[in-house]
């Protein structure tokens, strides 16, 4: 596995390394979907700044969001945030927002580069302490 998943008291961070294929999307989304924090999260951080997504077609970003659309459903305030270093990363992203959009998703998107930007966008000093309990909804 090249990611990590880590829940924090509003969200989650997910952090990729080396190549990530559609298959390793859709476990990182089913470990999300599964979870019962899921659906009180008010943010998920997904840094790929690492990772490789250049083996994953282009026209699978359609997928991800009508699977995400779906989601949104259960969980509708997200605000998704992704990091990106590469072009094609950040090109598949985009069309992966742009599809979403067309969806009308409740859940709002930003690219960044950076961290910080990140945070700032959800308007948080850190991510916080990561915990496994249940007991921290999304206020």
């Amino acid at each position: 596995m090249s990611f990590t998943l880590s829940w924090y008291p509003k969200g989650t961070a997910l952090r990729f390394e080396g190549r990530v294929d559609l298959a390793e999307i859709n476990e990182a989304n089913a470990a999300l979907w599964r979870d019962p924090r899921f659906d009180d999260h008010c943010f998920s951080l997904w840094d790929l700044r690492k990772g490789d997504l250049s083996c994953i077609e282009m026209d699978q970003a359609k997928v991800l969001a009508a699977q995400d659309m779906a989601a949104s459903l259960h969980a509708p305030r997200i605000r998704m945030v992704f990091l990106i270093a590469d072009t094609y990363t950040r090109e598949f992203t985009q069309e992966y927002i742009d599809y979403s959009l067309r969806m009308r998703t409740s859940w709002d998107f930003v690219i960044f580069q950076t961290e910080a930007e990140a945070l700032a966008w959800l308007g948080l000093d850190s991510l916080g302490e990561p915990y496994a309990g249940l007991d921290k909804p999304c206020p």
